[in-house]
């Protein structure tokens, strides 16, 4: 099995990016567009500011032959139509594979390595096909097949770290499946809980499954359901509820949220605004998203780099990860703050780190560092990257 060597960076800084009224961020914000949904609600007409990730659903395992389907209304023209507009947005487009009810297909799709291999690339070429910029995994009914769940991702990952640029990996997941995704948190971008109809109250409860497995809170986004069920008080739909959804994740440096079924937002709420709007300071700007997923140029990995918008107190937090990668084997890992002219404001980290995963605060030393432009670095060994930020006090 290889192992991931890609070495990711995320930046949690409530007071990152500049915005009006000093608006805090979600690092990312990503949608779910169902095929059957295109008809009503054509991509022309989605609110693209509200999102910067968007996943097209969705495909399908079409059983044990590793062979992937159409399903869930796409067709060829829709898929290509969808690709074009969340391009011409700005926003990522990404394939979902699966959904609620195909666990059975995915278990025989996953069965062994020949399987799965044949599978992994189906998956791919259609990815590929359509130009998406990467595939969301959504195995939900796991059945006990937590060992061919891990190795189906990883396998995934290690073929899509071969593309360049390098597609990203997500995943729909929840706490009833922590024992599968848990353990290979690694291989993803994004880990998006479907805590759709969990209150903020209950979200420390619904997450506890998945921290107590080591996943860090910034690979995960917090779920928001645009999909209500009419004259029921207690789904979690609402503006007021997006907004103190937004607010958890970032109160609480979570990476971001994820939105299903975002047609339903053509509905108001008791004469209220639409959600997407609630949704939408939240949300970062084109102009501010950086390239997230790292990729390969000449046989070398390429750092990964992401700024999100959480944070608390506009004190930075920079969470990264070490990966046990051979090319990083005894690397020194420097981690700087530097102007915009390139001149060294502080030094963050440096020396030998082990693999796993590491968060900097800049609490105690945040004096030293002035509001203003900056640029963060990191690099282990040839391996490195660079991303622009902005700091206010």
């Amino acid at each position: 099995m290889k192992k991931s060597n890609i070495l990711v960076l995320a930046i949690a800084a409530a007071a990152t990016l500049t915005f009006a009224q000093d608006q805090k961020k979600v690092g990312w914000s990503t949608g779910y567009y169902a095929g059957w949904a295109q008809g009503k609600y054509p991509v022309n007409k989605i609110n693209w500011k509200a999102y910067t990730h968007m996943c097209h659903f969705s495909i399908t395992p079409n059983g044990g032959a590793g062979g992937v389907k159409m399903d869930m209304g796409l067709t060829d023209a829709s898929c290509k139509g969808f690709v074009a507009e969340a391009h011409k947005n700005n926003v990522k487009a990404l394939i979902c594979l699966g959904g609620a009810g195909t666990g059975g297909n995915f278990q025989a799709a996953s069965a062994n390595a020949t399987i799965r291999a044949t599978f992994i690339k189906n998956i791919i070429d259609f990815m590929q096909k359509y130009g998406y910029d990467g595939v969301d995994m959504d195995w939900e009914e796991i059945g006990g097949k937590e060992a061919n769940y891990q190795a189906l991702n990883k396998e995934l990952r290690a073929e899509l770290d071969k593309i360049t640029p390098r597609p990203m990996l997500t995943v729909a997941m929840a706490n009833y499946i922590a024992n599968a995704c848990g353990p290979v948190y690694q291989v993803f971008d994004q880990m998006n809980n479907m805590c759709y109809w969990t209150h903020a109250s209950g979200l420390t409860n619904d997450f506890k499954a998945l921290v107590d497995k080591g996943i860090p809170k910034l690979k995960m986004g917090v779920g928001i359901g645009f999909d209500y069920e009419e004259g029921n008080p207690e789904v979690d739909c609402d503006p007021t509820s997006v907004k103190q959804k937004c607010d958890y994740a970032i109160a609480n440096n979570y990476g971001g949220v994820m939105v299903w079924a975002i047609e339903q937002d053509t509905h108001r709420y008791n004469g209220q605004e639409p959600s997407h709007a609630a949704l939408l300071p939240y949300v970062p700007a084109a102009s501010t998203r950086l390239a997230g997923p790292s990729f390969r140029q000449a046989g070398q990995e390429i750092l990964s780099m992401t700024i999100v918008g959480n944070g608390s107190m506009g004190k930075p937090i920079i969470s990264y990860m070490v990966p046990q990668a051979a090319e990083l084997a005894g690397a020194v890992l420097d981690l700087g703050l530097y102007s915009s002219d390139g001149r060294m404001v502080k030094t963050l980290v440096h020396g030998k780190s082990a693999p796993g995963a590491y968060t900097v605060a800049l609490d105690q030393s945040y004096g030293e560092v002035r509001p203003g432009a900056y640029v963060v670095k990191l690099s282990a060994g040839s391996e490195s990257r660079t991303a622009q930020t902005l700091i206010l006090k």
